[in-house]
């Protein structure tokens, strides 16, 4: 049976026209029909870019009724060595919060039950809670009352914890208010890819008297660990190799996983998270104020172009760390009229379409007042992102990793 579907096959092809190599082809072919299984895992397919309401103009957070789905492609020898070592395939969720000193992610979701290709998806929804006391590093936060909420709402905590859901919240957020004198903790939580019941995100400070305006995001923190891992568990460090996706660049986003290589992808919607960053990665600061319009301390900066870097290649003669380090960095990324530096940062707020990434690597060009990019006095340098808005307009913070020089080009 073979060998006649390789002879059809062929008879096609010469009927065709000449095809260079075709008939190379017909072996990988039939193995394909006939069921075998490669090691290598298949490249994955370049997703169609998430077109719902979280990528609306008006805000960059999640919104309810939004579904996300991230893909984990395996080589089928690497799911036999995670499924032989007991590793369980775990997922955070990011919010941006007003109290987030303090704060913490909790694991949302873990599963062992995963195969060369593994889609995870869900739809948005969310609920809020209140516990006593804080919410160390290994609390679990099972048996939580959980009341239901939609951004623009407000959960009003009185007596007793009794929780009341109101209106006159801040837009795209959910706003947790304490009316006692007594801290709390609080958080959100969202069902979890799985199904079933609603499992905390995050576990964040309310002081008494205070309240926590907490934003949904559309990214997730994926991560491999081998152990007992309780969804509802608070954590504090990365479990494992872990990878940030932002979903409202790229919903289904695909991924790579091998024990070998770790984490890849192809496109600009993820970055690998820095082994003391998984917290910074999970629990963002609320937004930062537009700039542009005069605001901000240090000194005000004009022109500036962002270009992604994925791997720095050193260039002869080039001093490790430097911008003439990028041989090849990729065309424009982001862009902003002006913006404000310090000594170690730059802060600007970026044009609508940019396509930045915490915790990604970039070559910066800007002027200063009076002077031009590229010549005398135009600056280039390395920067990697620590901070995005989570609302439009918001302001990303860059740290300078090493000046380039006016000019350095």
């Amino acid at each position: 049976m073979a060998e006649q579907s390789r002879r059809t096959f062929l008879r096609q092809v010469s009927a065709g026209g000449a095809v260079v190599g075709a008939a190379a082809l017909v072996p990988a072919l039939l193995r394909r029909a006939e069921g075998a299984v490669s090691e290598r895992p298949a490249r994955p397919a370049r997703p169609v870019p998430h077109a719902g309401p979280a990528r609306s103009a008006a805000h960059r957070f999640a919104a309810p009724g939004v579904r996300y789905a991230v893909r984990v492609n395996m080589p089928a020898g690497t799911v036999r060595q995670l499924t032989a070592s007991g590793h369980r395939l775990l997922m955070f969720k990011a919010v941006q919060s007003e109290q987030s000193t303090g704060g913490l992610p909790v694991l949302w979701s873990s599963t062992s039950t995963y195969t060369t290709r593994t889609e995870l998806a869900w739809t948005e929804q969310y609920y809020a809670f209140v516990t006593p006391g804080d919410t160390p590093d290994g609390a679990r936060l099972a048996g939580v009352d959980l009341t239901r909420v939609s951004p623009g709402q407000t959960l009003d905590v009185g007596a007793g914890a009794r929780s009341t859901v109101i209106g006159g919240g801040t837009p795209g957020a959910v706003t947790i208010s304490d009316t006692t004198a007594t801290p709390l903790s609080c958080g959100l939580a969202q069902p979890a890819p799985a199904g079933g019941a609603p499992v905390p995100v995050c576990a964040l400070p309310l002081p008494g008297q205070g309240q926590n305006v907490v934003f949904p995001l559309g990214q997730v923190v994926l991560a491999f660990a081998a152990g007992p891992s309780a969804p509802g568990s608070v954590v504090e460090s990365a479990p494992g190799p872990a990878v940030q996706v932002d979903l409202d660049r790229m919903s289904p986003a695909d991924l790579s996983y091998d024990v070998e290589s770790g984490w890849s992808w192809d496109g600009d919607f993820a970055a690998v998270v820095p082994g003391d960053g998984f917290v910074a990665a999970l629990v963002h600061p609320a937004p930062g104020g537009r700039l542009g319009g005069g605001t901000g301390s240090g000194t005000r900066v004009s022109g500036i172009v962002l270009r992604a870097v994925r791997e720095p290649v050193a260039a002869p003669g080039a001093e490790p760390g430097s911008t003439k380090d990028v041989a090849a960095a990729g065309p424009p990324a982001a862009a902003a009229r002006t913006g404000t530096e310090t000594g170690t940062t730059l802060t600007c707020s970026l044009d609508p379409d940019s396509h930045v990434v915490l915790h990604g690597t970039y070559v910066v060009e800007y002027r200063r007042p009076g002077r031009s990019a590229g010549r005398a006095g135009g600056e280039r340098l390395l920067v990697r992102c620590t901070s995005v808005p989570a609302a439009r307009g918001g302001a990303y913070t860059f740290k300078k990793l090493r000046q380039g020089g006016a000019g350095g080009r």
